[in-house]
């Protein structure tokens, strides 16, 4: 299922929205945590939600990364 206009915008806000949270509680554990979970979910069979949290990850790792390089 292809996102277009609004709504990959909406995903993409959800997506970095859910990477903050995951910062703010775990900070720079939080790559390994959204990775624990995009396994299980893909160990369940759940691929959307496999997508979503290797998306989630992936932006964790963006914004450590800034974190990082702003530091």
């Amino acid at each position: 299922m292809a996102l277009h206009g609004r709504a990959l915008l909406s995903a993409n806000n959800n997506t970095e929205t859910a990477a903050r949270h995951l910062i703010n509680r775990f900070g720079d554990d939080a790559i390994r945590q959204a990775k624990i979970r995009a396994t299980e979910l893909r160990d369940n069979g759940e691929a959307e939600g496999y997508a979503l949290w290797l998306q989630i990850s992936e932006a964790v790792e963006l914004m450590l990364a800034e974190k990082t390089s702003s530091d």
